[in-house]
């Protein structure tokens, strides 16, 4: 079985590439549902012992993330920044906030 795929627009299906199907031919069509889900479901979660273990392995794999002297600054900048802008703004985004409740 192969996959072809389309675009559906205005009562027709378009295909994005040429097929080799043959006139009358019948075929099974799968929509593609769009999510903003990261990664996968827990229903697709391998949760036999061998994927169980296979997980567990690529985790312990994994080093661990060292944040230098100059990360710690670079964050601690930030966060300096970060503050300082709601600190002057807070009187002008309190006031917008109000007006949005009237």
């Amino acid at each position: 079985m192969s996959t072809i795929n389309g675009t559906y627009t205005n009562g027709v299906i378009r295909l994005d590439t040429p097929t080799d199907l043959v006139e009358g031919q019948k075929v099974k069509i799968q929509t593609i549902v769009k999510t903003d889900q990261l990664g996968c479901s827990t229903e697709e979660w391998d949760n036999s012992a061998e994927g169980i273990e296979a997980w567990l392995n690529w985790y312990d794999s994994l080093e661990p993330l060292m944040l230098t002297a100059s990360d710690l600054a670079i964050i601690a900048t930030s966060r300096d920044e970060q503050r300082r802008f709601e600190c002057e703004n807070w009187v002008t985004k309190s006031e917008e906030l109000r007006k949005s409740f009237e």
